[in-house]
């Protein structure tokens, strides 16, 4: 992934203008959020009368974060001082403060 990220993918990462991190309390929140998504979907499908046995519950979103959580905390340990704009959120995803890194 590192050889990736520091060889073919630097092209990509050049085409950016900016780069924005929307910084996560913590791993913490992360299934949480993901859990909160799967629900807003369950409650959209089911308003519409569509099939919601492909969505994830409470374990399932667990275990699929569980992929995520070393590069999130990598990301999250990292990337501030990388990113041009940090926007740093709460637990309810709401901004609490935005650092401007340029």
């Amino acid at each position: 992934m590192n050889a990736c990220l520091a060889g073919e993918y630097q092209a990509f990462f050049a085409k950016f203008d900016m780069l924005v991190l929307l910084q996560a309390p913590g791993f913490e929140v992360v299934a949480e959020w993901r859990l909160e998504q799967e629900e807003t979907l369950r409650r959209a499908l089911t308003s519409e009368g569509r099939d919601v046995s492909g969505l994830m519950d409470r374990r399932a979103v667990e275990r699929f974060v569980m992929f995520y959580e070393r590069i999130t905390r990598h990301i999250l340990e990292e990337m501030p001082a990388r990113a041009d704009l940090v926007v740093a959120l709460d637990a309810q995803r709401q901004p609490i403060s935005v650092k401007v890194n340029r």
